[in-house]
Order: C-alpha cells, then structure tokens, then sequence
C-alpha cells in the first residue's frame, strides 16, 4: 500500500492512524476503467462534502496481483469506515495504525491483521 506515493508507515509516522477505502470494482468484480473512475469521483466527493481531509492510497494484495485507486482518510472510526466501504460494496476497508495494517470486514464481522 502506498499513500501519495510514500509507504503506508511513512505516512503513519506523520498522521497517526488512518484508513484506507476505495470505491473501485465493487464486491471485487472488475469494472470499466471509466466505472471505477466515476466510483472514485464519486467517493472522494462524499469525503468532501463531509470536510473529511484524505489523499490518494493505492491499495493492493500482499503479492502484488490485484490493486485499486483508494483514499487514506485519517480521524474517523471504524464504523465511519466500515459505512464508507459498504456505500460502496466493498468487502472491507483497511486500518493503518500500532504498525499494523488491519483488514476490516465492511459486512460482517471479521478483522485480519499483518505487520506493516
């Protein structure tokens, strides 16, 4: 995961925690490059209107298959991200906090973590 370019610790050091949502290919099916585009607009549109500070993340699998345009947003809870991740079908969003990065379930009730 990379957070406007530098390492999700780096940022971590700065911020503190934060989390990570995208609005890309909804419960993980592919969608159009002008789909996942529009999804993202629309995402990073809510965070504004709602005054919440963000950058731009990239999300990706621990082997470096599958990846997705995201927003690192700092200074909102769990539930705001999980309700984040559900207004946009995903199947979770990611905490960056303690040097770990935890994979949060948006609609159920599982938690998965690895070291940074």
């Amino acid at each position: 995961m990379t957070v406007d370019g530098r390492s999700a610790t780096e940022v971590l050091d700065e911020w503190g925690p934060y989390w990570v949502v995208t609005a890309w290919n909804p419960f993980s099916e592919p969608q159009t490059p002008a789909d996942n585009a529009g999804r993202h607009a629309e995402l990073v549109a809510r965070l504004e209107a709602a005054g919440l500070t963000w950058l731009p993340a990239v999300g990706s699998s621990p082997d470096g298959q599958w990846s997705e345009e995201s927003v690192a947003v700092p200074g909102i809870d769990r539930e705001a991200a999980r309700s984040l991740g559900r207004a946009f079908d995903q199947h979770a969003v990611f905490e960056v906090a303690d040097g770990m990065l935890r994979v949060h379930a948006c609609f159920a009730d599982w938690i998965d973590e690895r070291p940074l």
